[in-house]
């Protein structure tokens, strides 16, 4: 079956597994980015480049103005917190760069870069990517559905009219006993 995993590297098979040994870390930040009209151009240019180096954007993170501007060196970013719907993340980067978050781009996803609202892009077609200035920051993203804050509210309301509802029937059904 490891003949089936797309790698540009070899998948090396212990017993019944098979091992990608340079898999992408969970967050990572790379030096260029290549800004593609459309989501198909974005398909066609994943094949052509090395994604460790280049995100492939739907949109200008405005970091330069050139579609194959160098922004930086591979720095490692710490994951400081994960959990459902949040991340903190640590970088101390020598030049903008763009953080990779390799975790489904969806909207309702916000990232601060020191308090800073920045904007969660489409990168690499399917991930998150979020625009880095030089510098050391820390970086968090929240999960923070408008669907999911509507339904909130309309379950508060709900539950308003249910209490009085009940408490109504109670005062009322109380008096028509004495």
């Amino acid at each position: 079956p490891c003949q089936f995993i797309a790698s540009r590297e070899k998948v090396r098979r212990e017993g019944d597994l098979c091992l990608n040994q340079p898999y992408f870390e969970s967050a990572f930040l790379v030096p260029y980015y290549q800004v593609v009209i459309d989501e198909e151009s974005a398909l066609d240019r994943l094949v052509h480049v090395d994604l460790r180096m280049v995100a492939i954007l739907e949109k200008d993170p405005g970091l330069g103005n050139s579609d194959d501007i160098e922004m930086g060196t591979e720095t490692p970013v710490v994951v400081k917190e994960r959990r459902p719907g949040f991340w903190q993340l640590e970088i101390n980067n020598g030049r903008e760069g763009i953080l990779i978050l390799n975790q489904s781009y969806y909207p309702g996803w916000r990232a601060w870069v020191d308090g800073e609202e920045k904007e969660v892009l489409r990168a690499d077609y399917l991930f998150q990517g979020v625009a880095i200035p030089s510098g050391k920051h820390t970086v968090k993203l929240s999960f923070e559905s408008k669907s999911f804050g509507i339904g909130r509210i309309l379950s508060g309301i709900g539950l308003f009219w249910a209490g009085l509802a009940l408490w109504i029937s109670f005062l009322y059904g109380r008096s028509a006993k004495w």
